[in-house]
């Protein structure tokens, strides 16, 4: 109908993405796995160092007649710099959450710590998407967490989904991105056509100013 149309004719939709969890988890090795072809298949995975405190980069993706911008913020898993944690989590519409499928301690922390991390945000801002995501999906044996029993964590826990990847198979990070961008324009998608429909009301507009570098929160 014409107020969905208008959305889309919007084209350039900014959004903020942000991902949580302990250091060493995989946060930037996904993040850069997302810029390599889908079918690609990797042999051997390049090492990342640990992100200081928080980096970010961004991610435009052609989707239903828009273009979304996202600005993926990657934060550190340290503790030293959780205080900060907030300031990129603040306007977040999506956080992913991931954990290490062959380290228990990094589930349990998401348990503990990040699930209570993240419902304040959930409480303020009723469109966010949370996906939680077990990586390294390619374990085996080495496994230390169930699948159903991270599933049923992430239903518990009212996020919208729980994905598993793996840096060898770029096909199963690419799909947790599919999953977590189209949601997150839906949600958009239905605000903006409901204050529309309001008396005297204006569509939602997001600006952002647009960057494709890639760079740390000091600007380093």
């Amino acid at each position: 109908d014409q107020e969905v149309r208008a959305v889309r004719e919007a084209h350039y939709m900014p959004f903020k993405l942000v991902t949580l969890g302990d250091v060493g988890v995989g946060k930037t090795q996904i993040l850069g796995t997302i810029h390599q072809p889908r079918s690609t298949k990797q042999q051997t995975l390049q090492n990342h160092a640990s992100t200081i405190s928080c980096e970010f980069r961004t991610l435009l993706t052609p989707i239903d007649g828009a273009v979304l911008e996202t600005t993926i913020w990657d934060t550190s898993g340290e503790e030293r710099f959780r205080a900060m944690m907030p300031n990129y989590t603040r306007g977040s519409h999506a956080i992913i959450i991931v954990f290490d499928l062959m380290q228990l301690a990094t589930f349990t922390n998401v348990k503990n710590y990040w699930v209570d991390y993240v419902t304040p945000y959930m409480q303020s801002f009723s469109d966010m998407v949370v996906v939680l995501v077990g990586h390294k999906s390619d374990c085996g044996e080495r496994r230390t967490v169930g699948k159903s029993e991270a599933a049923d964590l992430a239903r518990r826990h009212n996020f919208f989904a729980y994905v598993e990847t793996t840096c060898y198979d770029n096909d199963t990070v690419h799909r947790l991105f599919d999953i977590c961008l189209h949601e997150m324009y839906q949600r958009h998608l239905k605000s903006a056509v409901s204050l529309e429909q309001q008396p005297q009301s204006k569509s939602l507009r997001l600006s952002h100013r647009r960057t494709s570098k890639k760079a740390s929160c000091c600007g380093k």
